[in-house]
């Protein structure tokens, strides 16, 4: 073996495992993870980890929401599916509206989702109601949001995990896997598809939106819990996870680049 050739060779393949995982809290380049082992998202207010898992806990009578966001880059054009693990640890009594976990996408910054300036698309999971808005249970949707204002799109899913709850439609202590898939098909157009699954198997049915058209690019997660005066207890949710997955395509991609690497360094020892 020619020793000079190693450090190349090594440079190649330090390369092509950063751009399977990387980790960075800006401008990351899909594939992208957090496992949020020593910190949270950036631009974000959902509690700090612990045990790698982001917190975001409630009590009392307000209603509160609580994000997070990441940017990563070089989605455009590309097909790609984020995944969130979800656990909830403890209910508080909510009968002040929907409690929902789900996703941030396509936001404009990574300010306050809720704010005027920033435009987002909300994909999330009804997995808590009140007896007013039962028919919500287990609902899956997506919302536009510009500043204040939302506006439902697409078709709407039902991902009820318990199904004999009419005001719950998750089970304690469980990991759910919020998944949603974004198909490009065109310029700056995708069309999304949302689904929970609980040991890999789907759960009900998914919602979609088709024809969606941005060029944002901050994504992350977003929780809940509608309270009222006459809400007591605890209510805590955990997303242990966060990832942005290139279809299969994209890895074959990356893989032709390990190997063209390999390729080089094998001629340059020659």
């Amino acid at each position: 073996m020619n020793p000079s050739a190693s450090p190349r060779f090594l440079g190649t393949a330090l390369l092509f495992s950063a751009a399977l995982a990387a980790t960075s809290v800006s401008a990351a380049t899909i594939p992208f993870v957090n496992n949020f082992g020593s910190s949270g998202f950036a631009n974000g207010n959902l509690g700090a980890p612990t045990g790698g898992a982001l917190s975001f806990s409630t009590t009392g009578t307000s209603a509160v929401a609580r994000y997070g966001t990441e940017q990563f880059t070089n989605f455009a054009g590309k097909s790609f599916t984020l995944e969130t693990v979800v656990r909830i640890t403890a209910f508080g009594t909510n009968d002040g509206g929907d409690t929902t976990a789900g996703f941030v996408l396509f936001a404009n910054n990574g300010g306050e989702p809720s704010t005027a300036g920033t435009n987002y698309l909300l994909a999330d999971w009804t997995y808590m109601t009140n007896s007013t808005t039962a028919a919500t249970d287990g609902r899956l949707r997506f919302l536009s949001f510009t500043g204040t204002s939302n506006t439902p799109v697409g078709t709407n899913g039902r991902a009820d995990g318990v199904g004999t709850d009419a005001t719950r439609a998750a089970l304690l202590d469980t990991d759910y896997t919020l998944r949603v898939t974004v198909t490009n098909v065109g310029l700056n157009t995708y069309n999304l598809e949302m689904g929970v699954f609980l040991d890999g198997s789907q759960i009900g049915t998914s919602a979609s939106y088709l024809g969606f058209v941005s060029t944002n690019d901050f994504f992350g997660v977003r929780a809940r819990n509608a309270r009222s005066a006459a809400s007591t207890g605890t209510h805590t949710v955990t997303f242990d996870s966060f990832s942005a997955i290139p279809e299969p395509s994209a890895f074959a991609a990356l893989a032709g680049l390990g190997a063209l690497g390999f390729a080089a360094s094998r001629r340059r020892r020659a």
